[in-house]
């Protein structure tokens, strides 16, 4: 179960970034396997999980402390794979309406918490280091903040903006996001030391992902009253204000600039 599901994550980021890839006769003896359409893919791979799920819900003692992710905790494996089945359906809505639904029905047994959140292993030790403060020794400052984030997380007051970014050594104190192409002048902002750290664990699968999940799957099947307050739930969770008389395009697009926010470094 973990590993079908562990697969199924892989495999829906690769689909995500290609669009058509090879899955069906990727292994076995096919020396030029076949590219099989994304919506083919994301079809398998929501069948995968269901597998997933099932064998998680079977006998035996799983991985245990082998498992860097969740130390063998099938209630939480459980949890992600439904996260995981949300997201896919998101990713078939478009194709077809009556997904978004599924979606919304899988958010109600996905990740139930922050402690939840499906997170990659990294340590201090060399070879384990989060591949951001590996980017960041080796390259220097080849990469700073982003100026669009830096300038909407101060538009929005909201309280993560020194937990994601520390300040560049010449600005005051200041976060200050770069914009696209422009050198490096010692004022734009990199990662916090606790999300530049080398142990710092990339979120991958989140209870925010899930949530905000739940709010557009809402707002896409008319429920919007119950998507503003799932939104406004998962806003008064991280210390943002609650929003209030928004509808139609309004709403979702708060939905979408909360899931952008939320999921940074996803």
């Amino acid at each position: 179960g973990v590993a079908q599901t562990w697969e199924a994550l892989l495999m829906d980021v690769t689909s995500d970034v290609w669009g058509d890839i090879p899955y069906s006769e990727a292994v076995g003896e096919a020396l030029h396997p076949k590219l099989d359409k994304q919506v083919e893919v994301h079809n398998a791979l929501l069948a995968l999980v269901d597998q997933g799920i099932t064998n998680l819900g079977g006998g035996g003692t799983g991985p245990n402390a082998a498992d860097l992710v969740y130390g063998g905790d099938k209630a939480k494996w459980t949890q992600a794979a439904h996260t995981l089945k949300a997201r896919l359906y998101m990713h078939l809505g478009e194709s077809d309406a009556t997904n978004y639904a599924k979606a919304l029905t899988e958010t109600n047994s996905g990740i139930a918490s922050a402690a939840n959140d499906f997170t990659t292993y990294h340590s201090s030790t060399t070879g384990e280091a989060n591949h951001w403060y590996q980017f960041r020794i080796q390259r220097g400052t080849d990469i700073s903040a982003g100026k669009f984030i830096v300038d909407l997380m101060k538009q929005r007051s909201d309280p993560r903006l020194t937990s994601y970014f520390a300040p560049g050594a010449s600005a005051g104190g200041q976060v200050i996001g770069a914009r696209p192409g422009q050198e490096f002048d010692g004022s734009q902002a990199w990662l916090s030391a606790t999300r530049g750290a080398p142990d710092f664990r990339q979120p991958l699968l989140t209870f925010a992902e899930n949530q905000l999940i739940r709010a557009e799957a809402q707002y896409r099947t008319g429920a919007e009253p119950a998507a503003l307050a799932t939104l406004n739930a998962y806003r008064a969770s991280v210390g943002l204000a609650a929003k209030s008389g928004l509808s139609g395009a309004a709403l979702l697009a708060a939905i979408m600039e909360e899931k952008y926010v939320a999921l940074f470094q996803n």
